[in-house]
């Protein structure tokens, strides 16, 4: 029998360890669980959907997880959340506040606990604008790399 050589693609590994990490420390699972909520709210409703993109006109479509890897998928929603938030804030504040019986309470109640996590000074919002800088500055660094050599 001959030895077999596996080789992982370091990508695939980092995204590897990035899924256990998540799995592993309960504040990033809640943190990657509150930042999926926007985008699952938008895009099971086209209704809403296209409520977000008459708001705003710099709306971007939130991402489906296709078959790509992790943190790419998370880095591509990180994007479309913070560009998506204030417009995504006005909607949810709209249905909150709605006195007429256009929405159920559940609704209503669901609107409100997105609309207190990502408030102006959530957590969620101070973690996930964090981990987008840095993610911008590993990218420019990663392009200016060959400077530096």
């Amino acid at each position: 029998m001959q030895d077999v050589l596996t080789m992982w693609c370091v990508v695939y590994r980092s995204d590897l360890a990035f899924e256990a990490m998540v799995t592993t420390v309960p504040e990033l699972h809640i943190w990657l669980c509150s930042m999926k909520s926007p985008s699952t709210y938008f895009r099971t409703s086209t209704m809403k959907t296209n409520c977000l993109h008459q708001i705003s006109e710099n709306a971007i479509a939130f991402p489906g997880y296709e078959d790509i890897r992790l943190v790419e998928h998370i880095l591509n929603l990180m994007k479309a959340v913070m560009t998506n938030l204030p417009a995504c804030r006005k909607i949810w504040e709209e249905i909150v506040n709605d006195v007429s019986s256009n929405y159920k309470s559940i609704e209503k109640a669901e609107d409100k606990g997105i609309l207190n996590t990502w408030s102006e000074n959530s957590v969620q919002l101070f973690l996930t604008s964090l981990l987008q800088t840095c993610a911008e500055v590993l990218k420019s660094y990663k392009r200016n790399s060959s400077e530096f050599i």
